[in-house]
C-alpha cells in the first residue's frame, strides 16, 4: 500500500489546507473510505501483524500531518487528541456492518444477486436468517 502521497496533503505555498480541520476532513472523507472499501473481503487479514502495522503507519502519518506534531510523539496520544479510532478497528467495524447488512437481506428473494451484474456466473452462499 502506497502511503507516501499523504505526506503532501496540505503542503505548498498556495494551499489553504494548513488548518487542522481541512486536512482532518480530507483524511476522514477520502482516505478512510478508500482504505475500508470492500473491507468485507480482506478484514480478516487485519489480525496479521504486517497488515496491522501498515494500517497503523497510515494512521500515524495522517495524525502527524493533521496536527503538525513532531515525529517522536506517540500515535496513541495523537489519536486521542484527534478523537480518531484506530484504523484496524474501523476496518473491522465496516466489514461487520456489511456482513450484518447482507445477512439481514437474505438470499431467498435473490436481493443480493440483483446487486451484482456477474451473479449469474457465481454461486451465491446462503445465509441462515436469525430473526426472532
Amino acid at each position: 500500500m502506497k502511503i507516501e502521497g499523504l505526506k503532501f496533503i496540505g503542503q505548498g505555498p498556495r494551499n489553504n489546507l494548513r488548518q487542522e480541520t481541512s486536512v482532518e476532513q480530507l483524511y476522514i472523507n477520502i482516505v478512510r473510505p478508500t482504505v475500508t472499501y470492500v473491507a468485507i473481503i480482506w478484514f480478516q487479514k487485519v489480525m496479521q501483524v504486517t497488515t496491522r502495522n501498515t494500517l497503523d503507519n497510515l494512521q500515524r502519518l495522517a495524525c502527524v500531518c493533521i496536527t503538525g506534531a513532531m515525529r517522536t510523539c506517540q500515535t496513541a496520544a495523537l489519536e486521542v487528541v484527534l478523537d480518531l479510532t484506530p484504523l484496524h478497528i474501523v476496518v473491522e467495524g465496516v466489514a461487520y456492518a456489511e456482513i450484518y447488512r447482507l445477512t439481514r437481506a437474505g438470499t431467498e428473494g435473490n436481493e443480493i444477486a440483483r446487486q451484482r451484474a456477474w451473479s449469474s456466473q457465481v454461486e451465491l452462499p446462503t445465509f441462515k436468517s436469525t430473526e426472532r
